[in-house]
């Protein structure tokens, strides 16, 4: 509580508590508003913790080499086991690839007559 005994910095500090307990607060309400029963649909704070675990990089490992793409533009959200296939949109089944990554795996476990309605062709 502020007195006409407060210090500035003492009332800098109170005050900058207030606002980020209002942003917290406000950040909480915008996270439980979107509730969605597409399963295809990913909440921000799991978009967030996604990007946070694979900081912004390629999370394909090569069988070949053990090394880690390092492709960090053009990520994609990827459901390690396809929705198609039962996977749910949860952390442990979300990861981040690359656009070439995500394609490879998609063909992979999908097939090619499957995935050929999505691919690019190369020009």
């Amino acid at each position: 509580m502020i007195s006409e005994d407060s210090s500035d910095l003492e009332i800098i500090e109170i005050a900058l508590d207030q606002t980020l307990a209002d942003a917290k607060s406000r950040k909480m309400r915008r996270a439980s508003k979107r509730k969605s029963s597409n399963p295809r649909y990913i909440n921000r704070s799991l978009k967030e913790s996604v990007h946070h675990r694979s900081n912004g990089q390629c999370e394909y490992i090569s069988p070949l080499n053990s090394k880690r793409c390092q492709a960090r533009r053009h990520l994609q959200i990827d459901h390690i086991k396809p929705l198609a296939l039962g996977g749910k949109s949860d952390k442990s089944n979300l990861r981040h690839l690359c656009f070439a990554h995500n394609q490879r795996s998609a063909i992979k476990l999908l097939g090619v007559e499957k995935m050929e309605q999505f691919t690019v062709a190369p020009q």
